[in-house]
């Protein structure tokens, strides 16, 4: 659940920077919507995995999951997920903008 929160941040935040940076057009709901709603997401699942002392092989399929309980979300790796299917239009997305 944390990888997904921390997918939907990266999308939303990348987002938000391409039209900066390729137009200079800021898209303030873009921003709003990764620095406020999903990291609160984040938090809240690390809040949950903590309040019911659930591991992380409760939650994902990974070895290592990127939104790691202990991990604060400012050190949390960008750009690495578990999530089996992201739809093709966002990973294709997720792919253009790494270069």
């Amino acid at each position: 659940m944390g990888n997904e929160e921390r997918l939907a941040y990266d999308v939303y935040h990348n987002l938000y920077e391409y039209h900066m940076d390729s137009s200079n057009l800021e898209i303030r709901q873009l921003k709003n919507i990764s620095e406020g709603s999903e990291v609160r997401h984040v938090n809240t699942v690390q809040d949950i995995v903590h309040k019911y002392s659930l591991t992380p092989d409760e939650l994902t399929v990974l070895d290592e999951p990127v939104a790691d309980s202990n991990v604060s979300f400012e050190n949390m790796p960008s750009g690495e997920y578990g999530v089996l299917h992201i739809p093709g239009a966002i990973m294709i997305f997720l792919i253009c903008l790494k270069g």
